[in-house]
């Protein structure tokens, strides 16, 4: 918030209002509950420099982001409590519209800084944040309350994973290298079925045939087994190496719990049984990790926190990926919850095997 030391904003608003010590905490309590949690933040702490840089560029997008904040507005108050990125009361945010309105109108009235030759850095993730947030406002999301319930996403991010069950890191190269084995041989591996032709092609049901593209660039392809249920192997592989049944009905040792394939690509059997792809998740949370094509900000930061967490956990980089014809996934960094999360995992305690608590830090 340092360009309210620069420009007399606060005298300006003096003019207008006889509490401009209220006005101005109305901007950073603006700042601080929506645009810096939301990755918005930039067009404010980072104000003069943009602003000599392109003076015409960052007033368009104030200009957006008031028309962002009105719809939300109305939102709002048909809607008490329904958009996701705020936790405030509407008389609160109508007070946030207002003294923005000011500080945009009195943006526009300063005279012109000496100009600097450079590129806004920010800007164009800015407008993708923006937009992303946009298509958020009218979309009716079940899971608010929930989230809410928590008190805040990090708070939820953190329970979702204290309670979430990861395979036994000294499992997953052992586990890789049996899938490499059979994924360069001729005998099939099961993956989950997909309609899209590009991907699979059936060849007698329950065989198909996987089609991927090898690190050469050259289209390949693999045969596999249609899983019965979409995780039958996987389930079987789980209660092999750990005598767990999970998602087994009546017989369940694990319950309420799904098996969450991270990086999803299940019908890629490189994906489908390997156990870097593989967490226990709680089923209140286990849905929000398979809404990629209808992800918000706060899907992306719980989905990329566990894409780093087993990243880490499960040794990744040490694994060989050219065995498979493909590189490690990744996952976008700037998404991620950084901080020291607990978590669960197969803890094999001599000759049984107990699900035991750890930390990792990401």
């Amino acid at each position: 918030m340092s360009y309210f030391k620069d420009i007399d904003f606060k005298n300006h608003v003096l003019k207008m209002y006889n509490r401009p010590s209220q006005m101005m905490g109305y901007v950073d309590s603006l700042y601080r509950n929506f645009l810096e949690p939301n990755g918005l933040g930039e067009i404010i702490s980072d104000l003069p420099t943009a602003f000599a840089i392109d003076r015409k560029k960052v007033i368009n997008r104030l200009s957006k982001l008031y028309s962002l904040l009105v719809e939300v507005e109305k939102k709002e108050r048909v809607d008490p409590g329904s958009f996701y990125f705020y936790g405030k009361s509407i008389n609160s945010f109508h007070a946030w519209l207002d003294v923005f309105k000011l500080y945009m109108d009195f943006l526009k009235k300063q005279p012109k800084s000496v100009a600097v030759v450079g590129v806004i850095p920010w800007m164009e993730q800015w407008d993708k944040t923006l937009n992303l947030l946009a298509s958020q406002i009218y979309v009716i999301d079940g899971t608010r309350a929930l989230i809410n319930s928590f008190g805040s996403k990090t708070r939820f991010i953190q329970e979702a994973l204290k309670h979430s069950i990861f395979m036994n890191p000294i499992d997953v190269a052992p586990r890789f290298i049996i899938v490499s084995s059979g994924f360069n041989s001729s005998k099939p591996l099961y993956a989950r079925k997909s309609e899209d032709k590009s991907i699979q092609t059936i060849k007698k049901d329950p065989n198909r045939v996987f089609h991927y593209i090898d690190l050469l660039g050259k289209p390949r392809t693999k045969d596999i087994i249609k899983d019965g249920d979409n995780n039958t192997e996987v389930k079987k592989q789980i209660n092999s190496y750990y005598h767990h049944k999970v998602s087994a009905g009546a017989g369940s040792h694990i319950i309420n719990y799904k098996i969450s394939h991270i990086w999803q690509n299940a019908y890629d059997p490189r994906y489908f049984t390997n156990f870097w792809n593989i967490v226990l998740v709680p089923s209140w949370a286990n849905d929000l990790l398979d809404k990629t094509k209808f992800s918000n900000l706060f899907v992306l930061q719980l989905i990329n926190t566990y894409k780093a967490i087993c990243e880490k956990f499960y040794n990744m980089g040490t694994l060989n990926w050219s065995s498979i014809q493909m590189a490690e996934p990744g996952y976008d960094s700037r998404f991620v919850v950084h901080g020291v999360y607990d978590i669960l995992f197969f803890d094999k305690a001599g000759s049984r095997v107990v699900i035991a608590p750890t930390t990792v830090t990401v």
